[in-house]
């Protein structure tokens, strides 16, 4: 079965025709010229071909990271979102317990207010010998003897 003619097998023949004894004619120039504009059209198309898609992609790839970004950002609100709420319980938390220590402190200052302060507790230790003195000293206690 014989074979198309190839258009490298074509363009070869031209060439060897011009190169060898023979001049070749007006029509096989002509040939080899096209062949030429159109084997440059093709490449030139592929490479717009390939910028085409290239582009495509990078586009593609900004739209993801957009959408990655995007989503991150959500999240981000979200976690500072749910740290505040815990902050404000938190504060809530401490400003009540704070509440409630300084009340016991006021309980405590307003109860030990009928009893003489000491700095070192001599003088609590003296007021208690002297009640205890005074307890087993004084008749009709059931201390006393």
């Amino acid at each position: 079965m014989p074979r198309a003619p190839d258009r490298r097998t074509e363009q070869s023949s031209v060439l060897v025709r011009m190169a060898g004894c023979c001049r070749p004619s007006e029509n096989d120039v002509m040939r080899a010229k096209t062949d030429d504009r159109v084997s440059v059209e093709k490449a030139m198309s592929r490479v717009l071909s390939a910028e085409s898609e290239a582009l495509a992609q990078i586009v593609a790839c900004q739209s993801r990271a957009d959408g990655t970004l995007q989503a991150t950002r959500k999240k981000v609100r979200a976690m500072v979102r749910r740290t505040q709420q815990r902050l404000s319980r938190l504060h809530a938390g401490c400003e009540a317990r704070t509440r409630e220590l300084v009340s016991r402190m006021e309980q405590e200052a307003a109860t030990d207010a009928g009893h003489p302060a000491c700095e070192n507790g001599t003088d609590t230790l003296m007021e208690a010998v002297r009640v205890v003195a005074a307890e087993l000293t004084t008749p009709g206690s059931s201390d006393a003897r």
